[in-house]
């Protein structure tokens, strides 16, 4: 999800929209846990992080952030797959 402009929304309005858009992960900052949690019915596929702040912005960004790994796969004769052409090192 792309934030591109604020807005002002009651804590009713919020839950309503969290309600309808239901999003993987809400990092909440303030507010009731426990009225998000009744408003979503327990929902097991929302993950709510309600906890205070942490003073490391690596640590707090962890669950919101996708992990990609990239490789590149060597020819069993020292060439890479790949369109790069780099030869692999050869033993």
């Amino acid at each position: 999800m792309t934030v591109s402009s604020a807005r002002f929304e009651t804590d009713a309005d919020w839950l309503e929209a969290v309600v309808r858009d239901r999003p993987e992960r809400i990092r909440l900052i303030g507010g009731d846990p426990h009225a998000l949690a009744r408003a979503l019915g327990g929902d097991p596929a929302v993950a709510v992080h309600h906890r205070p702040v942490t003073g490391s912005d690596r640590l707090e960004m962890l669950p919101f952030l996708r992990e990609q790994a990239v490789s590149m796969t060597a020819h069993r004769f020292g060439t890479v797959d790949g369109e790069h052409g780099v030869p692999a090192r050869r033993w």
